[in-house]
């Protein structure tokens, strides 16, 4: 998940903005330091304490809020006067109830001024590949880079069956190899879902936010405007 291919899209996209720039799941600040001038205003939430202290070493002029999505609600001092919201580094698939994900396009759609768009990107996953995909627990490498702290780092990652069942649902567990080491970083299995466009374009309907910029057929990336503004 993740990985730097989407700079570009957000750079862009913030160029054709204006106005405060708020990410929701803004994580270390990767999308917000790329995006980062002068003139914009940077807002970022996210529950991870470790990684906003990160963001703040990068950012150390963006207000950064420590709070949980799945139960914030924007202040007013917020409110309509956002020119990009952010949701991208995919955060949706992590979300994996419609009731999460209901609110968050909701809190989006509060964020936003008149001329404001809300930004999606995701990768679009098949839900009867995931399916398939987690009745396999073996490990895949999925990308190797260098770090000046460990080294070459390899990232790797599985599919395991969702423990409820859920349709389009899994568990993913990653791990990172460092140089040298005799033994992963693994981190803990958490769920995913395969969202759907259909799925998505409905929420989004359902709370005032209509869709004006399509991306890629493979990607979940989006433009929408708010019609409460």
């Amino acid at each position: 998940m993740g990985g730097d291919a989407d700079l570009d899209f957000w750079r862009a996209t913030a160029a054709t903005t204006s106005g405060s720039v708020v990410e929701l799941g803004c994580g270390a600040g990767r999308i917000l330091t790329a995006i980062a001038t002068a003139d914009r205003v940077l807002v970022g939430l996210d529950l991870d304490a470790a990684a906003l202290s990160l963001a703040r070493e990068r950012l150390p002029e963006a207000a950064l809020i420590q709070a949980d999505l799945l139960t914030w609600t924007p202040p007013e001092t917020l409110r309509h006067g956002a020119g990009l919201v952010i949701a991208g580094g995919d955060l949706l698939p992590l979300l994996t109830e419609a009731t999460d994900l209901e609110r968050l396009f909701a809190q989006a759609a509060m964020l936003l001024r008149a001329d404001g768009a809300f930004g999606i990107d995701a990768t679009l996953i098949d839900a009867e590949l995931l399916s398939e995909a987690a009745s396999d627990s073996a490990w895949s490498e999925d990308v190797r880079w260098a770090s000046d702290e460990f080294g070459e780092v390899r990232r790797e990652s599985r599919l395991l069956p969702d423990p409820a069942g859920r349709a389009g649902c899994a568990q993913l567990q990653i791990r990172h190899w460092h140089a040298g080491d005799t033994s992963p970083d693994q981190r803990d299995p958490f769920a995913i879902r395969a969202w759907q466009p259909v799925e998505l374009e409905r929420i989004a309907e359902g709370v005032g936010l209509l869709i004006h910029q399509r991306g890629p057929a493979d990607r979940l990336r989006w433009l929408l405007r708010s019609t409460h503004v």
